[in-house]
C-alpha cells in the first residue's frame, strides 16, 4: 500500500525541494500535492519532481493529504498554517516562521491549540553531535557560548529569492542565517533571555539590504552570555557551536562525517513520525516562541536608525 500523500504549500525557498527529495527516500512512493502562486517555481518543481499533482488552491492541495510541509514567506505562514490546522494534519513549518512581533501575535494563537501537530527548527537542532551535546549538557554550569554560521548570502544579489534579503519580508541576514545561532542556544540555554546586541554589516556582497556579516549577543536570565558571529562571505557552509562551563569548553563542528551532516534528514524524519505514527511534535512551543522573539528582537535592533 502506497504512502499517504504530502502537501507541500509553498516552494518559497529551496528547503521544501530538499525536503521532497528527503521524504521520497524515507517514504519511497510518496505522492506530492505541491501549491505555490510562482508559475516559474512550480515549473521548476515539476521538472524536478515530475509526476505530482499541482494545484491552485490551498485547500485543494489538502485535501487528502496526511501532511504537510510549509514554506511560504513569513507574512503568509498565519493564513496557511490556519488551513493546515481546520484539517487536522501534522505539519513542518520552514523557518522562518516570523520575523516581527506582529507575525508572531497572528500565529500564536493559532498555534499553541494544535502545537502537538506543528513544528518548526532549524534542522541543525537534529543533527546527531547537537543532540548529543544537548543530552549531555548542564547549562546550569554554563559560562558562555557562541556560535558561528558559515553561509554565503551573495545569491540575493544575483536573483535568487532576492526577498529574503529584506528584513521586513524575508528576514534578512539576522532573521534567515541568525536564526540557526538563536536556535541553537534557545536548545541549549533555555527560552529565559534576552538581545543585548545586533548589529550588521557589509563587507563584501554590495548592494545587500540587510549586510553579509553580522553579531548579535543575547543574555539569559541566569547571566549565561551567548553569542552568534554570522559569516555571509564563505565559499563553504558550516556552523561551530563553543560552550565554556565550569568543566570545561565543549565544542560541536558541522557538517560532521556521516549521512547526515547537517540534520535535514533527522528533521524530516521527525515529521515523517507525526504523520504515520502520530508522534507529537518534537519542538515544543515554548521554545518556538523564544526563538521568534529573540529573533524578531535581533532584526528589530540591526535595523534600527543609529544614533
Amino acid at each position: 500500500m502506497p504512502p499517504a500523500p504530502i502537501a507541500l504549500l509553498g516552494l518559497a525557498t529551496s528547503h521544501p525541494f530538499s525536503d521532497a527529495a528527503t521524504l521520497l527516500d524515507l517514504r519511497p512512493g510518496t505522492v506530492f500535492d505541491v501549491w505555490e502562486p510562482e508559475a516559474g517555481r512550480r515549473a521548476m518543481f515539476n521538472e524536478r519532481f515530475p509526476g505530482h499533482r499541482l494545484h491552485t488552491r490551498v485547500e485543494d492541495a489538502l485535501a487528502g493529504a496526511a501532511g504537510a510541509v510549509v514554506t511560504v514567506r513569513p507574512h503568509q505562514v498565519a493564513e496557511v498554517v490556519a488551513r493546515v490546522i481546520q484539517r487536522e494534519v501534522p505539519a513542518f513549518v520552514n523557518k522562518p516562521v516570523a520575523v516581527t512581533g506582529a507575525q508572531r501575535d497572528a500565529l500564536e494563537p493559532l498555534w499553541t491549540p494544535a502545537a502537538t501537530r506543528l513544528f518548526t527548527s532549524s534542522v541543525l537542532r537534529f543533527a546527531a553531535e547537537v543532540e548529543t551535546l544537548r543530552a549531555e549538557f548542564d547549562h546550569t554550569r554554563a559560562l558562555s557560548a557562541h556560535v558561528t554560521v558559515r553561509h554565503d548570502v551573495g545569491r540575493w544579489t544575483r536573483g535568487s529569492t532576492p526577498w529574503q534579503d529584506d528584513p521586513a519580508v524575508g528576514g534578512g541576514l539576522i532573521g534567515t542565517m541568525g536564526l540557526h545561532g538563536i536556535e541553537l542556544l534557545v536548545s541549549l540555554l533555555g527560552t529565559r533571555a534576552s538581545v543585548v546586541s545586533s548589529e550588521v554589516s557589509t563587507r563584501w556582497h554590495h548592494g545587500l539590504i540587510s549586510g553579509d556579516t553580522g553579531a548579535v549577543t543575547i543574555r539569559w536570565e541566569a547571566g549565561i552570555l551567548g553569542t552568534i558571529s554570522i559569516v555571509g562571505v564563505t565559499e563553504h557552509e558550516g556552523y561551530e557551536i563553543d560552550v565554556e562551563t565550569v568543566d570545561g569548553p565543549r565544542q560541536v563542528r558541522l557538517p560532521a562525517s556521516g549521512d547526515d551532516a547537517l540534520g535535514y534528514r533527522a528533521t524530516t524524519q521527525r515529521l515523517v513520525a507525526m504523520v504515520d505514527d502520530a508522534a507529537p511534535s518534537p519542538v515544543p512551543w515554548e521554545q518556538t516562541r523564544a526563538v521568534v522573539d529573540l529573533l524578531a528582537e535581533a532584526i528589530a535592533l540591526s535595523t534600527s536608525p543609529r544614533i
